[in-house]
């Protein structure tokens, strides 16, 4: 279990939370665009403070480009994550789509080492749409803040990553009408 040393929201009621838990991962339909539904782009949190971050880059994707169709997925059991036959808790392919698409971008922000994912991911189908941001080692800590600024992990960081040359030349390809306001010149 990840927790904060801060007082942090309260997204899901108790029983909401335990259905997650024991899924291992949910798509959060209350910050997502649509309830998650066709989406453009996935944006995962593994990680109390990195799940933040993924809440926040969501919102301001729906604020500048509101057409962008945005998946937030949360994941609390990391095993699920593995191809199928390597532990019980691992998705099948057909479920592992259900949750991150077929064919879409996905993005996770992970807390931890991105090698860590990324073994864990080995064998799945279709990663070359999957890139990860985690924990980079530099031999010093900082604030939850800095650190995330450090590790590329913080809102602005997740959208030049999917978007790295604005977000017209970005992960929306397939979807010609959406139009974002000049946010990369202001940032």
């Amino acid at each position: 279990m990840v927790g904060s040393k801060q007082p942090t929201p309260v997204y899901l009621s108790p029983d909401e939370a335990e259905k997650h838990c024991r899924a291992g991962a949910s798509v959060w339909k209350f910050c997502s665009t649509n309830d998650g539904l066709d989406p453009d782009v996935v944006l995962v949190g593994i990680g109390v403070e990195v799940m933040f971050e993924v809440i926040q880059a969501a919102a301001l994707l729906r604020q500048c480009a509101p057409a962008l169709r945005v998946r937030v997925v949360n994941v609390t059991d990391l095993l699920i994550l593995e191809n199928t036959g390597e532990h019980p808790h691992a998705l099948g392919t057909v479920e592992f789509d259900n949750l991150f698409t077929a064919d879409r971008p996905i993005h996770f922000n992970y807390h931890g080492y991105p090698v860590e994912l990324e073994g864990l991911l080995f064998g799945r189908p279709r990663l070359d749409r999957v890139s990860i941001a985690g924990y980079i080692e530099e031999g010093s800590t900082t604030t939850p803040l800095g650190e995330r600024r450090r590790h590329s992990g913080e809102r602005v960081g997740r959208m030049h990553r999917r978007c790295p040359d604005g977000p017209e030349r970005g992960d929306i390809r397939h979807q010609a009408e959406v139009e974002l306001e000049p946010l990369w010149e202001t940032i």
